[in-house]
């Protein structure tokens, strides 16, 4: 009787070697991200504006961060911050949220977590 996993032939051993051997051969050159952010249930990026203090304090968040935070805060920091401008602060809230402060720009997160792939 044949594998109710098999493929035109192919076993899902094979199929596995095969599709291994596809991508570029060694299992080293196979990228990990540091962190993930997943979607909510409605699609759509957990990054979200709170405005406190009569508009003088502007915080931005990312909700619900897996895996490397601080490697996130780095490089949001360091392709969102401007020279001359005020400094970004970062900070890591409830071990899996990143709350950004000193940045006005909440599309700008947005956009910045689509290109690079969330």
């Amino acid at each position: 009787m044949r594998s109710p996993f098999s493929f035109a032939g192919t076993t899902t051993r094979n199929f596995i070697q095969l599709a291994s051997n596809a991508t570029s051969g060694h299992a080293s050159s196979l990228h990990h991200p540091k962190y993930i952010v997943p979607r909510n249930s409605r699609g759509s990026l957990p990054v979200y504006s709170d405005v406190r203090n009569g508009g003088t304090q502007y915080l931005i968040s990312i909700r619900n961060v897996e895996g490397n935070i601080k490697a996130l805060a780095d490089e949001l920091l360091r392709d969102l911050s401007d020279p001359g401008s005020a400094p970004i602060k970062a900070r890591i809230t409830r071990s899996n949220h990143l709350v950004l402060s000193g940045l006005r720009r909440k599309h700008a997160v947005s956009d910045w977590l689509v290109r690079h792939g969330f």
